[in-house]
């Protein structure tokens, strides 16, 4: 067997180790897999003694893939560094002792933002500048990459390949750098076994009893790290127009990188429980508004997926925060559940794969949200077998591995 290893944050709370911990469990199908574990708290790290060990921590890294016949480098900024400079070193670093390698990126975008003329005569000139300079210096990040894989694969004939989850990103890189072996493939997370898995009265009845909603409520549920661009206001401001049998339960915590000393509270779950606290939800004491909204918090995978498949709607209200994909939105289409997703660019692409397979609202228009859960009346499920028959883990698993052995 050909030996693979897979560079990435592993066996922690992040969305790219969950997503590294299935496909390992895939390839080992095909290859001899090893998972060399990004350690992330020393990467992130700005103290100058921390960063000499990062750094010997990368040098290790570079040393070990020479070992190995495939490399898939799972990639977001933040797993290398806080400091663009170091992680595009870094990555650099990595790359060039790769024989074989494809570098899947989870979010890229080429496009140099223009500072906004208008914010610069308000009082966020300070965050627009700030906001401006990150994204260019990630902009750089990305070129850097880009460039050093395409010299590789046409200077040194080493087998260097991107995979990102979209096609317009896809497309992007591949006018951008004039550079042909970049692929695309949405995010797949659940087995064929998983994907079959049907739910039994009994379960829902089960589920509603559990998080203590009567039998005859409705429920909606929302999941994944609790963030700002999830659109939870959206969510709770479309549960004031809905009837009190219509009930709200959040999945998921604070993410750990968001943890400050000494913060009290996270600044933006703060203004979700003011939020709430204010809102006109039918019944207006506190128990009854808890009632209507529950906090589930963290829960282990297999109730993470019990609540995908016995909640009514899935709403995945986000915000355009420039994303490439969605792990939740792959989950509640896998899961053949009830979608109703915003109409960001996440998941305008993510629609070029699963046509007529989930229901869109315009960002923010909780309105819109209302009605279209009052009248989801269409069957999605036909549709969604079909598209699961093309775009799944199994086909996924293949692909990386027919791009391998280019």
């Amino acid at each position: 067997m050909k030996k693979l290893a897979i560079i990435s944050s592993y066996k922690e709370l992040c969305g790219i180790a969950s997503y590294t911990s299935i496909l390992e469990k895939e390839f080992k199908k095909y290859f001899e897999v090893d998972i060399i574990r990004l350690d992330t708290r020393i990467l992130r790290s700005d103290k100058k003694n921390i960063i000499k060990m990062a750094n010997a921590h990368i040098d290790e890294i570079s040393n070990l893939v020479k070992n190995y016949d495939y490399i898939n480098i799972q990639f977001e900024s933040s797993l290398f560094g806080s400091i663009p400079e170091l992680v595009t070193n870094r990555v650099l670093k990595i790359i060039k002792n790769c024989k074989n390698l494809i570098f899947t990126f989870h979010s890229i975008n080429l496009n140099s933002e223009k500072i906004n003329k208008r914010k610069l005569l308000s009082k966020s000139i300070i965050s627009e500048i700030k906001s401006y300079r990150n994204h260019k210096r990630l902009v750089n990040i990305y070129y850097s990459i880009i460039n050093c894989i395409k010299d590789i694969d046409k200077k040194e004939g080493r087998n260097m390949s991107i995979m990102v989850h979209t096609p317009d990103s896809r497309k992007e890189i591949e006018l951008t750098f004039e550079f042909n072996k970049v692929f695309d493939y949405p995010l797949s997370m659940l087995s064929k076994e998983e994907r079959e898995i049907l739910i039994s009265e009994q379960d829902i009845i089960d589920f509603k009893k559990k998080y203590n909603f009567e039998q005859k409520d409705k429920i909606l549920g929302i999941f994944g790290f609790v963030s700002a661009y999830k659109g939870h206001m959206v969510a709770i401001k479309a549960l004031e127009l809905l009837p009190k049998e219509y009930k709200l339960i959040i999945f998921g915590s604070q993410h750990p990188a968001s943890l400050k000393n000494g913060q009290k509270i996270d600044p933006y779950l703060g203004k979700l429980l003011e939020e709430i606290n204010k809102s006109k939800i039918l019944g207006q004491t506190n128990d009854e508004k808890m009632g209507r909204i529950k906090f589930a918090g963290s829960v282990n995978d297999d109730e993470y997926m019990e609540a995908i498949r016995c909640c009514d709607y899935i709403i995945l209200p986000y915000v355009e925060v420039g994303q490439m994909a969605s792990a939740v939105a792959a989950q509640v289409l896998e899961a053949k559940s009830r979608g109703i997703f915003s109409n960001t660019k996440t998941f305008f692409e993510l629609e070029k794969y699963y046509p007529d397979s989930f229901e869109k609202i315009d960002v923010g228009n909780y309105f819109e949200l209302a009605e279209k859960i009052l009248n989801y009346k269409k069957d999605h499920t036909q549709q969604l077998i079909k598209n699961l028959n093309k775009y799944n883990l199994e086909n996924n698993i293949l692909n990386y591995k027919r791009i391998f052995e280019l």
